[in-house]
């Protein structure tokens, strides 16, 4: 609408305001339209005064100039000639002259000699399943008092329907979206049957699919070009509803983009599908059809976690694992070691049969604990040939060395969990009794001091027990507990040999002297001077009294070999001579 209808309009508002007080008012011809330049209008109802004539105002640019073009002055005449058009475009409006002394006369709209121009269609979008919405905007020619609305047919361009009364809105309701792209049509209708031209085509969206492929559990979503938007797509949505509920926004894709690919389906589940066009710049959107498909998916393994391996009492190791979803459909799984990352070889199979336990526990009993670290993983291969594996998990390996000065050094491996936050270690000794804790922290060593004075410390064992906090994938945190092999560590023996011995005197027997504990095994054997035995005693508390066989030897030079193996295995062999002295 130009600015001169505008103000017309307002003058015509304010005169209707003031009515009350006005015992009159001059009232424009009801101007209709203008076709092949004859103007068209109906009578005013002014009863103010007489009736002296319609005058027309012409001029050829929206805003005027305007002047007087001619005077009809029959009241009931409805239609003018204008002979000097010309095929130019021109504008009009018409003023009232009636005898009404001090009462305004009122302009009607200007109209020009043209066509109507259309209301571009803003959207068509498929609504309630199987109707179409089209929406446009209004004309601005004030002469449009209808609209048409034509669809794409099997027999060509057809007007479905025609909307009056300024809506701008209209709901298809014999469309077939859900067969195929629909195109429609907008175009401005005034009073003489001028039409305007055809809006630029809007065609409604289309998307369709395939079935769901049971391995990938996945489908491919496919849809016609959203067109002329003056904008252009800025992008399309991807809505789903899942089960008969209300399809929600589930992704987006370019504006360029004309497939998705859906790749979430779970077994059982019924999906329908919707693709909504965006304009870029306005937010104004267009829904497609609904497309609806019922997954039958080889249900693959969506959750596998590693949580723990651990020492056992029996020397292998306890396994412990979570999977999901129980009807996931495997064809194999197998329990896998490793010496060291990333060579794994199967151990284990496992079980498999549908429902699947949530939390599960395996036994590895050819577990070589106590030579190395060993690492465990889980393979699965489902119905599609698809494998998963779960995360690492290395147990810890302890070693030590007994050292001099009655000092075990301990040293282990860290425990290797990739979903471990934090870690400590707690070192223990076994001794009578519960076992004694020796450090918990962080670290990897610990030196323990042996008291030799307590016969149960001469042979000590220990054991650390990893602590871990864990972060799984699904958010959950737990803390488990992974122990190691276990070591002894024996302190080496103290053996004393004394170089001679009296019988008849104060040292009366001749034999070592054991710092502390208790020998496996023992043997001592003495000799003379030409390698004859005399003598063997295989346990140190029975030395050699000097004489072979209860009849004493005489005083001289003797040769001994001592063989002792302690309970650890450690062996302490000693040989030399011994003065006897009588």
């Amino acid at each position: 609408m130009n600015n001169s209808n505008m103000m017309k309009r307002l003058l015509i508002l304010m005169a209707l305001c003031f009515s009350l007080q006005l015992p009159a008012q001059i009232l424009p011809p009801d101007f209709l339209c203008v076709t092949n330049d004859t103007l068209v209008w109906l009578p005013p109802n002014n009863t103010c005064g007489a009736f002296n004539a319609y005058l027309i105002y012409a001029g050829q640019q929206p805003g005027g100039p305007f002047s007087i073009l001619a005077s009809v002055n029959n009241a009931a005449q409805t239609t003018f000639y204008h002979a000097g058009a010309a095929g130019a475009t021109w504008y009009y409006y018409l003023v009232s002259d009636y005898n009404c002394p001090g009462q305004p006369a009122l302009s009607s709209d200007t109209l020009d000699n043209r066509i109507p121009d259309p209301g571009p269609i803003r959207y068509v979008s498929v609504v309630n399943g199987d109707d179409v919405e089209i929406r446009w905007d209004l004309s601005p020619s004030p002469e449009v008092y209808a609209y048409v609305i034509s669809r794409n047919t099997a027999a060509g361009t057809t007007i479905i329907d025609t909307v009056f009364g300024g809506a701008n809105v209209y709901l298809d309701a014999n469309a077939a979206p859900d067969e195929g792209p629909e195109t429609y049509f907008v175009s401005a209708l005034d009073r003489c049957g001028n039409k305007s031209l055809v809006t630029s085509p809007h065609t409604t969206l289309f998307v369709e699919t395939g079935d769901i492929d049971p391995c990938t559990q996945s489908l491919t979503l496919s849809w016609n070009a959203y067109q002329n938007w003056a904008g252009g797509v800025e992008r399309y949505e991807i809505w789903v509803g899942l089960n008969g509920q209300a399809p929600v926004a589930w992704d987006t894709v370019p504006g360029s983009a004309l497939t998705y690919v859906f790749d979430q389906a779970d077994d059982g589940v019924d999906y329908c599908f919707e693709i909504k066009a965006v304009e870029a710049g306005t937010g104004v959107s267009a829904t497609s059809n609904t497309v609806c498909r019922q997954a039958t998916v080889i249900q693959p393994l969506r959750r596998l976690v590693l949580l723990n391996a651990t020492v056992n009492g029996s020397g292998g190791a306890d396994l412990r694992w979570l999977w999901a979803p129980e009807n996931a459909q495997l064809t194999a799984a197998n329990l896998q070691r490793a010496n060291n990352l990333p060579n794994f070889t199967d151990i284990l199979p496992l079980p498999t049969a549908i429902p699947l336990l949530a939390d599960n526990n395996a036994e590895d009993n050819s577990a070589p604990v106590a030579a190395r670290q060993l690492f465990y993983r889980i393979e699965t291969t489902d119905a599609c040939g698809a494998t998963v594996r779960s995360n690492e998990v290395g147990l810890v390996h302890l070693s030590g060395q007994a050292l001099d000065d009655n000092i075990n050094r301990l040293q282990w491996t860290p425990f290797y969990h990739p979903l471990a936050d934090s870690i400590r270690y707690e070192l223990y000794r076994q001794s009578v009794g519960a076992p004694a804790q020796l450090t918990d922290s962080g670290v990897l060593t610990f030196e323990d001091l042996i008291d030799i004075s307590k016969p149960d410390q001469t042979q000590a064992c220990y054991y650390v027990e990893a602590v871990a906090r864990l972060q799984l994938p699904d958010g959950e945190t737990r803390t488990v507990t992974s122990r190691s092999n276990v070591v002894c560590l024996e302190q080496a023996a103290k053996l004393f040999v004394p170089n001679a011995f009296s019988p008849d005197g104060v040292n009366r027997i001749f034999r070592p002297l054991y710092q502390f504990g208790a020998p496996q095994s023992y043997r001592m054997v003495i000799y003379d001077r030409w390698g004859g035995q005399l003598f063997e005693s295989n346990a140190i508390e029975n030395g050699w009294d000097g004489a072979k066989e209860g009849r004493p030897l005489p005083q001289g030079v003797y040769l001994y070999t001592i063989r002792l193996v302690q309970s650890g295995g450690q062996v302490i062999e000693k040989k030399g001579s011994v003065l006897l002295v009588r």
